[in-house]
């Protein structure tokens, strides 16, 4: 089974996710946006970054920027989806191996913290 994490903006209790993630392997890592801040204080490196990169501090892209195996996918600001929409069509990522970490950021006040296995 494929899985896939995939880190985004927003508020996110560190704790929580570190101890949620502390035995958990992932095939594919996603950061988006915002995400990626969170990635650093959590220690992942991902394999994809995407968004429009407007809620990234630049001394965080700078940081990731050194890894060269790192995918970026740097979208327009102005556009119809959101970065975490662009994050899931764009890599093709299975309703059913996905895990994310991080919050909608506004998008959808409701849901935060993570999420799983969406069918």
């Amino acid at each position: 089974m494929r899985s896939c994490l995939i880190v985004t903006g927003g508020r996110l209790d560190m704790a929580f996710a570190r101890c949620f993630l502390n035995d958990e392997t992932f095939d594919k890592v996603i950061a988006v946006d915002a995400g990626l801040e969170a990635a650093e204080k959590l220690g992942i490196v991902p394999d994809y970054v995407v968004g429009d990169f407007d809620t990234v501090s630049d001394a965080v892209v700078e940081y990731f920027k050194r890894f060269p195996f790192i995918v970026w996918k740097h979208h327009k600001p102005e556009k119809n989806e959101t970065d975490t929409e662009l994050a899931l069509y764009k890599n093709r990522v299975s309703r059913r191996h996905r895990w994310k970490v991080g919050s909608y950021a506004g998008e959808y006040p409701c849901a935060e913290g993570v999420y799983g296995a969406w069918n």
